[in-house]
């Protein structure tokens, strides 16, 4: 677990330099404006700190609500005005402060890596899930991190175990600081964390063409295959709306035909493999592996074959 310590210390030091005038919030012709509501954020953070590291999605909005009564997300951009450790001036956003007082580099370089990779096994971009999320920093190697709620609009969730998302640096710049389905609520941002009662993760999935896999069959050109993500509410707008959204960011669609060789080997296993050839491995080898359950489609296409 993340130590609340350092983060907490380093809040109140932010809040210091902007109370005794070291750290300066500038206007956009460099005048000094009040910093009463800027300290305010600051020590509500502080104050609900440990409920900000493990919030679930669900409790989002609430905090939104909360923090934008303080300070407002254009208010979050305001420069702030300090020397560098050589004396000379420069400018730096008000929330890239708070991101990194929160220790965010560490989360990202410390504690997240082993999370994902020994305990929830995640190594793919959790976006288009074609490319693994691995980056290195010097000589470490880490998850490459997106913030499903952006740093921008709020830095108090930039260290919230559950707005961070492991994912590949192309869909981690195409989709930058943006929420999808921009006015329609946080509700419909996209994150790997769910509760037990929400559907979103069965709303996508990725369906092969009948017809293209008919023209495969005849002329084994793997081009023929076509594959795309689609929605399983078509009489939904709002899943329309995100479906378009998502892959106009993202090129999900784009992205995959660059895997016809993958999708022509699921094809292969389709076709010579039948579900009698999968029931005789069955009962051929139900004693060398009696906890296989459903796994045996696994075996057969030699890759996770289920939602979970």
């Amino acid at each position: 677990m993340l130590s609340t310590v350092p983060a907490i210390a380093n809040l109140e030091s932010l809040r210091g330099k902007l109370s005794d005038g070291s750290y300066q919030l500038v206007d956009k012709d460099d005048n000094v404006i009040p910093n009463d509501s800027y300290v305010d954020y600051l020590n509500t953070i502080k104050q609900d700190y440990n409920l900000l590291l493990t919030v679930h999605p669900k409790g989002f909005k609430q905090l939104k609500d909360k923090y934008d009564n303080i300070l407002s997300e254009a208010q979050l951009k305001t420069k702030i005005r300090c020397k560098n450790d050589k004396g000379k001036t420069h400018y730096i956003e008000f929330y890239e402060l708070i991101v990194k007082a929160m220790n965010y580099n560490k989360v990202q370089s410390t504690i997240f890596p082993p999370i994902m990779r020994d305990q929830l096994e995640i190594k793919t971009c959790v976006y288009c899930n074609s490319q693994y999320a691995a980056t290195t920093k010097g000589s470490r190697a880490m998850y490459e991190l997106d913030h499903c709620v952006p740093k921008s609009v709020a830095p108090y969730l930039s260290t919230s175990f559950f707005n961070l998302q492991p994912c590949c640096g192309p869909c981690n710049r195409r989709k930058s600081n943006r929420l999808f389905v921009e006015g329609a609520g946080w509700e419909y941002n996209l994150s790997i964390w769910k509760e037990p009662d929400d559907q979103l993760g069965d709303l996508f999935k990725f369906k092969l063409d009948k017809t293209s896999l008919t023209q495969y069959a005849t002329m084994h050109d793997k081009s023929a295959l076509l594959v795309q993500l689609v929605t399983s509410k078509h009489n939904d707008a709002n899943s329309k709306k995100l479906l378009k959204e998502v892959d106009d960011k993202l090129c999900i669609n784009a992205l995959y035909q660059c895997f016809n060789d993958v999708v022509e080997e699921i094809a292969w296993r389709k076709l010579c493999y039948t579900p009698g050839y999968i029931e005789g491995l069955k009962k051929e080898f139900k004693n060398n592996f009696p906890d296989m359950g459903t796994e045996w489609v696994r075996l057969v296409y030699g890759s996770y074959t289920n939602s979970d």
